[in-house]
């Protein structure tokens, strides 16, 4: 998973990160011996104190805890090559050892083959899921739907569970565990799991308040679907089943509410801020590359592509690699939909804090608040044209709201585990 040529050019920004996280989230990053010398650093950037700096001392400086390696993997991967396609794999490798238990075997079997068959047929669901079949999202789970409410009326807020609870034998933990083994993402087909249109995925399945907050919803859909609303947007609630399940595991390990509740907002606000700026160092060299190939095309074609723009070159060379005369004479003007205006927006994402690791500090929900009422909070070059400088910041305003919603998400699931896992660990 790790690239050391990457990691050596944004060393400087991701090791601070890194440390910072394995402070609070206990992972293995100290090999170094003085620990505690270490940890006193650490604690004054966080500025812990009292009795939330002793519990954090003590996960950092104290042996590994049972599920490390899930942690450690989510946070290396935060910045690695292949990040986007494997974000869940340390949740993937702990899965996979469970699946080699006879247990958890028949566990899965009672609650994937049995249980929610049985229940899409009481509720009538198969109707419900062919009814939803052509709609936006072809069906998926969107940030509109919860249970309780609209199509999914008739199904009771926390049914899944209450049934992999009832599987477990009232084990909180096991429960959740039995749950994210499909539901860490709603695009799981690694271990048979539901598919991205089954109520499996639906809000509130956990619980009547485990899930992001009505406003939040809204604010979202504003920004992301102005026009087709939350109906448009995946729910994306398999942030609530994750962190769930690594709250309660903290919580099983002997931490407090108080410093779980800090570390499930700082995992999903950080987990966010650390793919914009992999995905802003990825574009940076992309985008030199291509620059490169584009001003060689020119030259190259200089009687026949003297107006052909860079994104239109873009979309011409995804059609055709092979370029000819006769092709770039058909081209037509296009406007700025290609990753240039990513590039755009992430510049402005990067200016906007002094690097990744200030992110932890700051309040995205007043900063969306106030850029949505026009009040300027940062700026852009005097060479930009104005329909330049506006895909830009609509571009920017999208991530500032995903960051704002992962952490929300893992917010709303540590708050269900400090619930739901404060006894029943077996």
């Amino acid at each position: 998973m790790w690239n050391r040529t990457r990691h050596t050019a944004i060393g400087s920004v991701l090791l601070p990160l890194f440390v910072t996280l394995c402070t609070l989230l206990a992972l293995p990053c100290k090999a170094e011996t003085n620990c505690r010398d270490r940890f006193e650093i650490i604690a004054d950037a966080f500025q812990l104190r009292g009795a939330v700096k002793f519990a954090a001392s003590e996960l950092y400086c104290s042996p590994w805890i049972y599920y490390h390696t899930a942690f450690r993997n989510h946070v290396d991967l935060l910045w690695a090559d292949d990040a986007m396609q494997e974000l869940d794999s340390g949740l993937i490798d702990h899965i996979n050892q469970r699946l080699r238990e006879p247990k958890f075997q028949q566990q899965r079997k009672a609650l994937y083959e049995e249980a929610l068959p049985k229940f899409d047929k009481e509720f009538h669901l198969d109707e419900v899921y062919q009814s939803r079949a052509n709609n936006t999202l072809n069906g998926r789970i969107s940030l509109a739907d919860q249970a309780g409410e609209g199509d999914f009326a008739h199904v009771p807020a926390g049914w899944l569970y209450d049934m992999a609870l009832k599987i477990t034998g009232g084990n909180s933990y096991n429960a959740l565990e039995l749950i994210v083994s499909c539901g860490h993402d709603d695009k799981n087909n690694t271990f048979d799991c539901p598919v991205k249109t089954a109520a499996f995925y639906l809000p509130k399945s956990l619980g009547s308040s485990a899930d992001i907050s009505e406003s939040t919803k809204a604010m979202i859909a504003a920004i992301q679907a102005p026009n087709a609303g939350a109906g448009s947007l995946p729910a994306k609630y398999y942030h609530v089943y994750t962190e769930a399940l690594l709250t309660c595991g903290l919580l099983k390990d002997g931490v407090g509410s108080a410093l779980v509740s800090r570390i499930a907002r700082l995992t999903g606000k950080m987990y966010r801020v650390m793919s914009l700026h992999a995905n802003y160092q990825d574009l940076t060299k992309a985008f030199a590359r291509d620059q490169k190939q584009y001003f060689e095309f020119l030259a190259k074609n200089s009687k026949s592509s003297a107006d052909v723009s860079f994104d239109q070159w873009l979309a011409l060379r995804a059609q055709s690699p092979g370029l000819s005369d006769a092709i770039v004479q058909r081209i037509v003007r296009g406007d700025r939909r290609h990753y240039s205006v990513d590039l755009d927006a992430l510049k402005l994402f990067e200016s906007l804090a002094d690097s990744p690791l200030s992110w932890w500090k700051m309040d995205v929900r007043s900063m969306l608040t106030m850029a949505r009422a026009r009040k300027k909070l940062w700026s852009t070059p005097s060479d930009w044209t104005e329909l330049r400088r506006l895909a830009a910041e609509q571009a920017l305003m999208s991530y500032l709201a995903d960051i704002l919603w992962t952490e929300e998400a893992h917010a709303a699931g540590a708050k269900f585990a400090i619930t739901a896992c404060s006894t029943g660990f077996f």
